[in-house]
């Protein structure tokens, strides 16, 4: 399974009429980048290396009729023409030159208010892109838009006009290697943030190790004190 990018885009104004059309397009099509750069149709089979009635096929396709299920491979004389035609012989790297991450952005979610309008969206390994921002920008001259990956790399972006004005990247927390903190009748495994992060508000200190949601100090004194409140409770 691959590692997700969250993402999201916020328009902070009222949408005009084209753009309230727009935006019931791209929900519509369930994705942004299937809206402003659309995969072409003919990469609708699979690329990857399958065994068809003893012969070994790089490109097939799958056919359901009748509820009978057949795999048919893919005559090399296609993936010439494709190349020929979009430059790339399947989905795949279609999708990673056009869209940055192989299955563009997935899980859209829309909200849409009288004075501003949200979406949230996931992509595979990867946030989506320059180009199809760049494309949204143009319908969309001002807005947010933000990216993290689930190990906690991302970025911020802002656009005014159509022209991203400021942005900032950050990358994966430094942590120091987990540590046993001990009172009596309590023992916590905590990890110290040796860097400020956007993902941690509290800055630099000790987390509780199972899921680093919970800051305990910023010194071993000031965890020791959290454990002993957490104690009393």
């Amino acid at each position: 399974m691959p590692n997700w990018v969250y993402s999201g885009i916020s328009v902070s104004s009222p949408l005009t009429k084209k753009q309230e059309e727009i935006i019931e397009k791209i929900r519509k099509v369930g994705s942004i980048c299937q809206y402003y750069k659309p995969r072409p149709e003919e990469y609708d089979f699979i690329s990857g290396f399958a065994n068809i009635d003893g012969k070994e096929c790089k490109y097939w396709r799958r056919v359901e009729k009748d509820g009978v299920t057949t795999e048919i491979p893919i005559e090399q004389s296609y993936i010439d023409k494709l190349v020929e035609k979009y430059g790339f012989s399947d989905w795949y790297t279609w999708s990673l030159h056009n869209w940055n991450t192989k299955w563009g952005d997935c899980s859209l979610e829309i909200d849409q208010c009288s004075f501003s309008c949200d979406l949230r969206f996931e992509s595979a390994w990867s946030p989506i892109c320059d180009s199809i921002l760049d494309m949204f920008a143009k319908d969309f001259p001002d807005f947010s838009y933000w990216y993290e990956e689930e190990c906690e790399w991302g970025g911020e972006r802002d656009y005014e006009g159509g022209v991203c004005i400021q942005e900032s990247n950050y990358n994966e927390p430094e942590w120091r290697e987990e540590e046993e903190i001990k009172i009596e009748g309590l023992s916590v495994n905590a990890s110290y943030l040796e860097e400020e992060h956007p993902s941690y508000e509290y800055g630099v200190g000790y987390y509780e190790d199972y899921c680093r949601d919970q800051f305990l100090g910023k010194t071993i004194e000031e965890a020791v004190n959290t454990l002993e409140i957490w104690l009393k409770k």
